[in-house]
């Protein structure tokens, strides 16, 4: 009888103990609970659940900041270009469109596009193998390559740097992707997402994954934390 209730007992605590790691193991993959917000001025925030503005829309796209900072060092400005000769202002102008040219989207969404024929084929002639899309993507890297001799002289910019390092890290995450470790290329299709998305809109990304978002939108969010 004592023997029984002794087993009895070790059962009871072996179950109390499982419950308790359950318990536990639930807390632990509990996510922070977040609300999304928005502004007096405008402005689109995410909050998590003690208050704290975790995210934010962003203080410009990278479409504008890119043409005003081009604008700016190559002179220009309406108010550069009042007192120039027509010729000179001309000479400038094509300038301004060669270099604005070699910061075009459209490698961030070629690569995009071919991530999600990648995973979402909309039919199975438009299906490619792992194989195909790291050959072709290799092949935008190659132009992005050439891009960053422009690009590069704008490294000084705090946004240009951070998407410079999210385009190289997209096309690394895809190089080293493979059949049995597709994480890579997932982050790949969210960081190529992200930017797409910078380029044109002050919207909150979707994926947030990308350094140009914690650029184009720290300002507002070290405001809103001080």
């Amino acid at each position: 009888m004592v023997r029984l209730k002794y087993i009895s007992f070790l059962l009871a605590l072996g179950l109390a103990i499982i419950s308790f790691a359950g318990i536990i193991s639930l807390v632990g993959c509990v996510k922070t609970e977040t609300r999304e917000e928005i502004l007096p001025d405008g402005r689109k925030v995410i909050i998590d659940s003690a208050g704290n503005v975790i995210r934010s829309s962003l203080s410009t796209s990278f479409a504008s900041l890119i043409n005003d900072e081009i604008a700016k060092r190559l002179g220009v400005t309406p108010a550069d270009t009042e007192n120039k000769p027509p010729k000179e202002v001309e000479k400038l102008s094509v300038e301004f469109k060669d270099t604005l040219s070699a910061f075009s989207q459209t490698t961030i969404s070629s690569a995009h596009k071919l991530l999600n024929r990648y995973f979402w084929p909309e039919s199975e002639n438009q299906r490619i193998s792992l194989k195909q899309l790291k050959q072709d993507i290799a092949k935008l890297r190659k132009e992005w390559e050439n891009d960053l001799i422009v690009i590069g002289e704008y490294k000084d910019v705090p946004a240009v740097e951070a998407y410079i390092n999210d385009v190289n890290k997209a096309f690394e995450e895809v190089e080293k992707s493979s059949v049995i470790n597709r994480k890579p290329i997932e982050t790949a299709h969210d960081i190529f997402h992200d930017l797409e998305s910078i380029w044109w809109t002050t919207d909150i990304p979707q994926y947030g994954v990308t350094e140009m978002e914690k650029v184009l939108a720290g300002e507002w969010l070290k405001r809103e934390t001080d």
